[in-house]
């Protein structure tokens, strides 16, 4: 479904398959995604996974430190 509204998965090499599990998984789950990825640079780019996050409102982080205070983690 996600990669039918926001396109993500490459056509030729299937890459990024996994990338809109994981968005799907957070959403119905509530669960706060982390990945290092850059956002798109053009909108005919394939959408990158802060894009699609932040269209279906999913929490994400690219800052470890960030990522692991929003899970509660403490040192």
């Amino acid at each position: 479904q996600i990669n039918n509204q926001h396109k993500m998965i490459d056509d030729t090499t299937l890459k990024s398959t996994t990338d809109t599990y994981l968005i799907a998984y957070a959403e119905a789950s509530k669960l706060i995604v982390f990945s290092r990825e850059a956002r798109r640079r053009k909108s005919t780019d394939l959408h990158k996974i802060p894009d699609v996050c932040d269209i279906l409102k999913v929490k994400h982080f690219s800052d470890p430190v960030r990522f692991m205070e929003a899970i509660g983690y403490k040192n």
